[in-house]
């Protein structure tokens, strides 16, 4: 497991991204949450991207911040995607319904 959930944040623009890398799970929840909502916090940003490309595993805790993220975004008028999606990672949000919020895309 790496050190640090996130590898970036980097906002240019309207449009923030987060890079995610390693578990996505209960020891590092509050360190994803604190991300995503710097993310979502950058002046002028109206769409976040959150990279999942490096990520190795999410629990349900993980999936929560996501959504939490997805959810504050909704509520603000901004937009929150994943992208770059690990094939086991996507099953996950196919199987909790999560993928079309999360992607924007519907499930195929």
């Amino acid at each position: 497991m790496l050190e640090d959930v996130t590898s970036a944040v980097r906002i240019d623009g309207d449009t923030a991204t987060v890079r995610l890398a390693g578990e996505l799970d209960v020891e590092k929840a509050d360190e994803l949450r604190a991300k995503l909502d710097e993310a979502l916090s950058g002046p002028g940003v109206t769409t976040v991207l959150v990279d999942l490309g490096a990520v190795e595993f999410v629990d349900s805790t993980g999936l929560g911040a996501l959504m939490a993220a997805y959810n504050r975004a909704t509520a603000a008028g901004q937009v929150l995607r994943a992208v770059d999606i690990p094939t086991r990672v996507e099953r996950l949000f196919a199987i909790t319904g999560t993928l079309t919020l999360l992607t924007g895309s519907p499930v195929s």
